[in-house]
């Protein structure tokens, strides 16, 4: 398990590692940029991450110490660096298949004793305020929840035939831990997010109360993201909205929907 999560690693550094070892590092080479905080940032969850009875467990407060120079010229960009930075651990921890139980924290901080073009980074499991997660409501239509915890079958659930034949398409809800459940697309739209209004409820913290919407127009699916904090990616590309073809796969916090229509 530990060599395959190393692979993993080293191949998302090597990504990494492709798209700044040209000619951008030339042009900055003196210079820190947020590719390099990201990759750092990918090493201390790494290095962090403990071994929980259900998985991996990332750190979820990240704090980058940088030299007085480097701070400055972020001065004016670093509300956006952060967020773009937590964004980017949300994807790495979704990869590793590493869950998080309190939303991704990145502060950017200045340290007068560093010398210039040097940063540091400290990675801790700290206790975040944040809203809580509802239960579905036990009126209307019922939710589509997934199962919280180890206790939850890694068997994906089997749908009766009746069930396939009605539904146009059908999504394979895959999380941290292995298959979770299929989800079979009746009508036109279907809302993803952590509220328990949702059609199908997500429920952790990297997820927005109100994340995504597939609907169906005609005889095309489409997937978009209802301004969401963190993203959602398909294919592995982050997307606004993109349509659907059978097989993609949509990644929305640490769960993966694959999507398969009914021929």
């Amino acid at each position: 398990m530990i060599r395959k999560i190393g692979g993993v690693l080293a191949s998302i550094e090597s990504l990494l590692g492709g798209l700044i070892e040209g000619p951008i590092e030339r042009l900055f080479k003196t210079k820190i940029q947020p590719v390099h905080l990201a990759r750092r940032l990918e090493s201390a969850m790494r290095d962090g991450a403990l071994i929980s009875v259900d998985g991996l467990m990332a750190p979820n407060h990240y704090v980058i110490a940088l030299d007085s120079k480097t701070y400055s010229r972020f001065e004016g960009a670093r509300s956006n660096i952060q967020r773009d930075l937590e964004r980017s651990l949300v994807l790495t921890a979704a990869r590793l298949r590493c869950k998080n139980v309190e939303p991704f924290k990145v502060e950017l901080i200045e340290e007068k004793s560093l010398s210039e073009g040097t940063f540091k980074v400290e990675a801790t499991f700290l206790k975040v305020a944040v809203e809580s997660i509802e239960t579905p409501k036990e009126v209307g239509e019922p939710s589509v929840q997934l199962p919280k915890g180890p206790e939850h079958t890694q068997v994906m659930p089997t749908l009766s035939s009746d069930v396939l034949t009605a539904a146009a398409a059908v999504i394979e809800m895959v999380g941290p831990t292995g298959p979770l459940r299929r989800v079979p697309l009746h009508g036109d739209q279907w809302t993803i997010g952590r509220s328990s209004d949702n059609n199908i409820v997500i429920p952790e913290t990297a997820v927005s109360r109100y994340h995504a919407t597939i609907k169906k127009n005609g005889g095309q699916f489409i997937v978009e993201d209802m301004n969401s904090t963190n993203g959602m990616f398909l294919n592995g590309k982050q997307v606004r909205a993109a349509k659907l073809k059978d097989g993609d796969h949509i990644l929305i916090g640490t769960v993966e929907m694959i999507f398969k229509e009914n021929h």
